[in-house]
């Protein structure tokens, strides 16, 4: 009983001598704006930091929930890190105190993070971004004087010649007469914001088929030249991607509703904004990644305002127009995801324009589709003359059963063993790129990005020569090989439309990709619970219960009887031969061609 009296003095002495050291501390700590490492006490040191949290001994984070913490005079939506170095274990009391407010002591993934490596080896995403001055526009190719040529084309031969995943630019100056799919073949989704009352202006999004992406347009105010999409990453958290064009002449609202917008996203997002803000006047931090404000117009104020909420930094340096200006702008509130950022003058990239054309990476993972892979026949390298000779030496025999379905299945057995003894079978997978994109092109673009690699490395002269002519050397195949194309079909059109009729469709009739999200009277559903959910809803709605009463209509009986059916072998080879091989294969897997060829040996047992 003694012991225990005197354990429990002990505790209340060491919580009393606590108490004390917490009052001494909260009254002598006052916090001071311009100071940036700010001493509590003894051993302890507290130095804020902003966005990023390095690995050290402790981290707290914390918001400006708390209204002690408003003392610093920071934003509304402040964020910042609080770095302890304790030599004294005694110390941890001043946890007590900063554990009153809005505290969490795991911050969560920092720039080390899992996610970050497991990026490395990931490609992630690589996005083009241009100041187009009209894409419907007929200029001179750099270096050529001798013809124009519309700028869609020039814009498809730098997309296709840097194997972009997604591509945004600013004044498309487009409208209703000219299509998506006119612009970008086989790219899956096209996202526009065209002007409807007058010439200029308008934003464009291309995505490439195979990522996932949704069009947020709720997040996209009106009267704003603004682009808003949602890209799924591997583990379902997305990258909203903002593309956006502010007129020169443009009010400072729109300014604002771009901060608003940015603003109804969660805490938790990362963002992407980059676009044409012309804003030359903004003076820049030495690092020119945030910009200061030092008065001036409104609409800087504002912008100032912007990027300070929203905890976004600026990632291009230098100038962004041929006139010295730097009007074009690439932010981000996660630094660690945006990388290999290129500014590029628009002769390098044989584009006309008076914007550099900007290329970065977004280090994530993210949801592509796998290419389809198909087993199909190598007619090439088939031996048709010895397949119909084993047909011709050992007929197809089945076996009558009482199932018609059984014997069509031996059939097809049958014929399909002796098929793949002389066809051998490759495997094909779709490629989403245009046909005149074939494997010397790919090669050179192999190529170009290893230069582009060494050339990082070491931006020596040489190394620069070396990149800008290779880089050349794609625009010009790529332009050869399309001309080639289109030559091919007009010198086939008699003989072999379909390789007209093909392209056309491919032109005029734009397929989408596929949506991760369906909606249904209002309701968005994103998850494969809401979905099935959704689906019940809509099938409830339309299922009507049978009804009780029959109607029965009085049968007519018919006196006139069918004649016997009669069909010969040479009828049936006759149609086998007809056969368009052109056609798709039915739901039997037999290719029209394999029955064409084999007509006569396969007709008696069919």
């Amino acid at each position: 009983m003694l012991k225990t009296h005197q354990t429990f003095a002990k505790s209340a002495s060491l919580w009393t001598v606590c108490l004390v050291v917490s009052f001494w501390l909260s009254t002598r700590s006052k916090p001071d704006v311009n100071i940036i490492e700010n001493s509590t006490g003894k051993g302890i040191l507290i130095s804020p930091e902003l966005a990023i949290l390095p690995d050290k001994l402790c981290f707290i984070w914390t918001s400006t929930r708390d209204r002690k913490l408003r003392k610093f005079a920071l934003p509304d939506k402040h964020r910042y890190g609080l770095e302890f170095h304790i030599s004294r274990k005694c110390s941890h009391v001043v946890l007590l105190i900063l554990l009153a407010g809005d505290i969490a002591t795991n911050p969560g993934p920092t720039t080390g993070s899992r996610e970050t490596d497991n990026s490395k080896t990931s490609p992630g995403l690589k996005v083009l971004y241009l100041n187009a001055r009209s894409l419907k526009a007929f200029v001179h190719p750099i270096g050529d004087k001798s013809v124009k040529v519309c700028k869609i084309s020039l814009l498809q031969q730098l997309t296709y010649g840097g194997n972009y995943d997604v591509v945004c630019v600013c004044e498309t100056w487009l409208n209703n007469l000219i299509l998506s799919s006119e612009i970008l073949p086989n790219y899956g989704s096209i996202f526009r914001c065209d002007r409807a009352d007058r010439i200029g202006g308008g934003v464009l999004v291309a995505v490439k088929t195979g990522i996932q992406v949704t069009r947020r347009h709720d997040l996209e105010p009106d009267n704003t030249e603004l682009v808003v999409t949602e890209l799924m990453k591997s583990n379902n958290k997305p990258i909203i991607l903002y593309t956006f064009y502010c007129p020169p002449d443009s009010k400072p609202d729109v300014l604002q509703q771009l901060n608003y917008s940015i603003q109804n996203n969660p805490e938790s997002s990362r963002i992407v904004l980059i676009g044409d803000f012309n804003l030359p006047s903004v003076k820049w931090s030495s690092d020119q990644k945030t910009p200061i404000n030092i008065g001036g117009p409104a609409e800087n104020e504002i912008f100032c305002d912007l990027v300070d909420d929203n905890f976004l930094l600026q990632y291009i340096f230098g100038p962004t127009h041929t006139a010295g200006n730097k009007l074009d702008l690439l932010m981000c509130n996660s630094p660690e995801i945006v990388g290999d950022v290129s500014v590029l003058h628009p002769e390098t990239c044989g584009f006309p324009t008076d914007h550099y054309i900007v290329e970065f990476d977004v280090k994530l993972k993210f949801k592509r589709a796998k290419p389809i892979k198909r087993r199909v026949f190598d007619y090439g390298k088939g031996n048709f003359d010895e397949l119909r000779n084993f047909l011709t030496r050992y007929p197809i025999n089945v076996t009558p059963t009482d199932s018609i379905n059984d014997d069509w299945e031996q059939w097809k057995d049958t014929f399909l063993t002796a098929v793949r003894r002389y066809i051998p079978m490759r495997t094909v997978k779709d490629k989403n790129s245009p046909p005149w994109i074939d494997k010397e092109v790919r090669q050179l673009i192999r190529k170009k990005y290893k230069v582009l690699k060494q050339y990082r490395r070491n931006k020596s002269a040489d190394r620069k020569r070396k990149l800008r002519s290779v880089t050349q050397q794609i625009k010009y195949l790529i332009r050869s090989k399309h001309r080639g194309y289109l030559a091919k079909i007009k010198s086939s059109f008699c003989d072999n439309p379909k390789l007209f009729w093909s392209y056309h469709k491919s032109i005029l009739y734009h397929r989408t990709g596929q949506s991760n999200e369906i909606t249904y009277n209002g309701f968005t559903a994103k998850t494969a619970k809401e979905k099935a959910d959704l689906f019940n809803t809509y099938f409830s709605s339309v299922f009507h219960p049978s009804s009780t009463t029959c109607n029965q209509t009085p049968r007519t009986e018919s006196k006139e009887n069918i004649s016997e059916i009669t069909i010969d072998v040479d009828e049936v080879a006759q149609f086998l031969r007809a056969l368009d091989t052109s056609k798709a294969c039915g739901p039997d897997g037999i290719p029209a061609r394999l029955l064409q060829v084999c007509a006569l040996e396969i007709a008696p047992s069919i």
